[in-house]
């Protein structure tokens, strides 16, 4: 099965913008890393910064790549939602988070689910991925 993603390159480029960055780090989660070299193209022929990525993993918006982030003007973390403002990184200002929709339904999993566990009430618990 292909996952398809809706990833907000707007929300992006229009950061870089705000921030008048000149250097932009990327950081990806593994499923978005083969998208990761056309969206950096696309970032820095929008705004003209120059873009790098990041060659570390990725398992949350808690996991920043802090060198990265402290050789550039921002770094751009994709695929994971902010965390609470009682969590702080060390240039939180710096760190943008671009939410990441997956395209795939999963509305008919949920229902056969629910249709199994044969109960009257359920919690789902999702990732920022699916949330919508």
């Amino acid at each position: 099965m292909t996952y398809e993603f809706d990833v907000d390159v707007d929300a992006a480029a229009n950061a870089i913008k705000r921030k008048k960055a000149k250097l932009v780090a990327l950081q990806f989660p593994e499923a978005l890393r083969r998208r990761a070299p056309g969206i950096a193209e696309e970032l820095g022929r929008r705004t003209g910064a120059s873009v790098i990525l990041s060659g570390e993993t990725c398992f949350g918006a808690c996991d920043t790549d802090n060198e990265l982030l402290r050789r550039s003007d921002i770094l751009l973390h994709f695929g994971h939602a902010p965390l609470s403002a009682s969590y702080k990184l060390s240039k939180s200002s710096e760190v943008f988070f671009i939410e990441v929709r997956s395209k795939l339904d999963i509305r008919s999993v949920v229902k056969n689910a629910i249709k199994e566990l044969r109960c009257k009430r359920v919690g789902l618990i999702t990732t920022a991925q699916h949330i919508h």
